[in-house]
């Protein structure tokens, strides 16, 4: 029996295009303020106050080493994970899609390392690659990061 349908959002960050799980989302917002938090791990590009929560904001680039210059992202996908508000800072939304669970197929090999490693699997939309992104993966990344 095939998995039920799901809804994600797509969206770019440099070159990588992703998606997110839509029972995540919380919020979609333009450019915030985003204040440095010194000592914080690599993947942390900040974090912004959203209606008086603070809300960790996650520099995907940073985490993937996909790009070496930091760059100011136009938009912030807030999502929650474990009762915690966190923010994906990107560069463009994309769009919602709705998705058969078994469409998700394994990561093919020759994907950067670091990329798979916060990733769930991929999807082939509209004759592109989308990378899911496995939120729960990506935040023990990050907090293994801020251990070690």
């Amino acid at each position: 029996m095939a998995d039920a349908t799901k809804q994600i959002m797509s969206f770019y960050v440099n070159e990588l295009f992703l998606a997110i799980d839509v029972s995540f989302l919380h919020d979609v917002l333009g450019v915030r303020k985003c204040n440095q938090v010194p000592l914080a791990s690599p993947g942390i590009g900040g974090i912004i106050n959203l209606r008086g929560n603070i809300v960790t904001v996650l520099d995907v680039d940073n985490i993937t080493k996909s790009h070496d210059q930091p760059n100011e992202r136009p938009y912030n996908i807030v999502f929650d994970f474990n009762a915690e508000l966190y923010s994906l800072a990107v560069d463009k939304i994309g769009e919602f899609i709705n998705i058969a669970g078994d469409k998700i197929d394994p990561i093919p090999s020759g994907i950067n390392p670091a990329v798979t490693a916060i990733a769930s699997g991929v999807l082939y939309v509209h004759d592109e690659t989308i990378l899911v992104l496995d939120i729960e993966k990506t935040i023990k990344l990050l907090q293994r990061g801020a251990e070690g």
